[in-house]
């Protein structure tokens, strides 16, 4: 077996180097929490739908509570009272029936100023994912659900810690 010259070594090294520096910084892929199956598709349609959007987008955030479930008013509105934490921002999922046609959401704080606005289409809509809502202090919100038509919705709400 002949030895490698030190040139060639430093040549191959030189050329490694290059390539992988090519490739740009490697992006770590997404941690995400193990949220589980959720629940069927066949038993609870709406609660699956919302526990996949859950599973897409909620990444390490934490749970607060558990799934709110309710009736959507023969007008198509619902409101829903949250009080959330200083310390923390808060994303809010929401899903309803299909059959509900588009669903609207808004957060608006205890004077009655609109806060945030949906940007979503269809019967799946979110707060606080692209504009997150941070309080401080403590404050009690009112969530406001619109849609076309009357039906059920299922409504999850995640925190992390304010940074």
């Amino acid at each position: 077996m002949r030895p490698v010259s030190s040139a060639l070594r430093t040549l191959v090294g030189v050329a490694l180097s290059s390539a992988l520096a090519s490739c740009g910084p490697a992006t770590p892929p997404q941690r995400r929490v193990d949220r589980g199956a959720g629940p069927s598709a066949a038993t609870d349609p709406l609660g699956a739908s919302l526990h996949h959007d859950i599973v897409e987008h909620a990444g390490l955030m934490e749970e607060v509570g558990t799934t709110s479930k309710g009736t959507l008013a023969a007008d198509g509105t619902a409101d829903r009272s949250l009080i959330l934490q200083a310390g923390y921002c808060f994303v809010v999922f929401v899903r309803t029936d299909p059959s509900a046609g588009e669903l609207h959401l808004r957060i608006v704080d205890s004077n009655g100023d609109p806060r945030q606005l949906d940007a979503d289409e269809g019967p799946a809509a979110s707060l606080g994912l692209q504009h997150p809502i941070c309080p401080e202090p403590t404050t009690e919100y009112r969530l406001e659900l619109r849609s076309e038509h009357p039906g059920n919705y299922a409504m999850r709400l995640f925190r992390t810690l304010a940074l």
